[in-house]
């Protein structure tokens, strides 16, 4: 029998990977299991904080979604944080200064957080340039993350068998209250 779980893998600066920890989370929802997606390390708490979902098979449906937070010496989850959900899944968390932003797939958004996740700051859509395969109105960003004033958004397309894969990296300029495509 084939059994999911979730593994963290560590890796050095030279990209060894130095360690594998498996089945990190095995908790499920509706009988789905909780997927980890991406993380963020955030070196102020000393704390992983994680994406997980049980979104499966359908980017276009709400799935549930949580951040955990993890204490990286024994995996332990440290405490939760369950948001409120958007069409599609939660796919990349990233901090600056105190507050949270999580991307999600599907919904084409990014939502900004205060800094325990209790309340909502705002949502954005990003202007998209990058042409994944499957058309330009399939569009999803796979991790985000700040450089300064500059959000890095990695682009991806669906999974079609056979198709061309063309991802990109593009560059978003926060002025304040809103994104300016870059490149």
């Amino acid at each position: 029998t084939h059994v999911l779980s979730n593994n963290i893998e560590t890796y050095d600066r030279s990209g060894t990977r130095t360690a594998i920890d498996t089945a990190i989370y095995t908790a499920t929802v509706g009988g789905n299991m909780w997927s980890f997606v991406d993380g963020y390390y955030n070196a102020t708490d000393g704390y992983l904080y994680v994406c997980c979902t049980d979104f499966h098979s359908n980017a276009y449906v709400e799935a549930n979604a949580q951040i955990l937070v993890l204490n990286p010496a024994t995996w332990a989850v440290v405490t939760s944080y369950t948001l409120t959900t958007l069409s599609g899944s939660i796919e990349s968390i990233t901090k600056r200064g105190t507050e949270w932003w999580v991307c999600w797939s599907g919904s084409q958004s990014i939502r900004r957080y205060n800094s325990d996740f209790s309340s909502i700051v705002g949502t954005y859509s990003l202007e998209q340039h990058a042409t994944p395969f499957g058309g330009d109105d399939v569009k999803w960003w796979q991790g985000i993350e700040w450089h300064g004033d500059v959000l890095f958004a990695n682009l991806h397309g669906e999974n079609a068998t056979g198709g061309t894969y063309a991802p990109g990296l593009e560059q978003y300029w926060w002025n304040g209250t809103q994104f300016e495509w870059m490149k």
